[in-house]
């Protein structure tokens, strides 16, 4: 998946303004910094995200987990 996001980057002439991460222990700092966060539905994340105030774009998502997600993202 991570290729595919780096071959949109390039065909949109975007990486200048967009990073493909794959692991990286650095999210706290990343987070500081960052605008958006695009990533598969996960409960450590989403927390970090909520957290920091970081809209997010929730890849592939588990079609039962959404509502749930769904409902603890309205606080």
């Amino acid at each position: 998946m991570k290729e595919a996001f780096e071959q949109l980057v390039q065909e949109n002439n975007a990486q200048s303004r967009v990073r493909v991460l794959g692991f990286t222990d650095k999210v706290p700092e990343l987070m500081h910094i960052a605008s958006l966060v695009v990533t598969k539905p996960g409960g450590l994340t989403t927390t970090e995200s909520l957290a920091s105030k970081l809209p997010m774009v929730i890849i592939n998502p588990i079609p039962r987990s959404r509502r749930r997600k769904r409902r603890i993202s309205s606080f």
